[in-house]
């Protein structure tokens, strides 16, 4: 991840940091393909867009936090050039979740919301 705001400041998440490193839950794959990111979507300003493609994904999965900037952004990014675009939602997080409705962010007909346990096990279709 690249820089958003300023060290020193509360919530800033500047590269290197412990806030933007990998969940240590988290398995980091041998030879992972990594992208820095500027902005809060991730394919303006990065080869994620020419990656996905080159390697024949046609799903993103959006995990993270700041669920109603950087996650909801890159979803809606995602949909945007033509990716099944799937929100794990135990799996998203941020201090601002609700909206002003009351409804869970993110919600709508662009995203599909899922659990991490259907997520990684999926039903069964004849």
């Amino acid at each position: 991840m690249g820089d958003f705001g300023s060290e020193g400041e509360e919530d800033a998440f500047i590269e290197g940091m412990p806030c933007t490193a990998s969940h240590a839950k988290l398995t980091i794959l041998d030879d992972p393909v990594m992208v820095t990111k500027t902005r809060y979507d991730s394919f303006p300003g990065t080869d994620l867009d020419g990656i996905l493609r080159t390697l024949g994904v046609t799903t993103v999965v959006v995990v993270g936090y700041v669920t109603s900037f950087c996650c909801d952004t890159t979803a809606r990014g995602a949909d945007g050039r033509g990716y099944r675009t799937i929100f794990v939602a135990d799996a998203d997080g941020g201090p601002d979740l609700a909206r002003a409705d009351g409804s869970p962010y993110p919600s709508g007909k662009v995203l599909e919301d899922v659990t991490s346990e259907q997520l990684l096990d999926p039903p069964v279709r004849a």
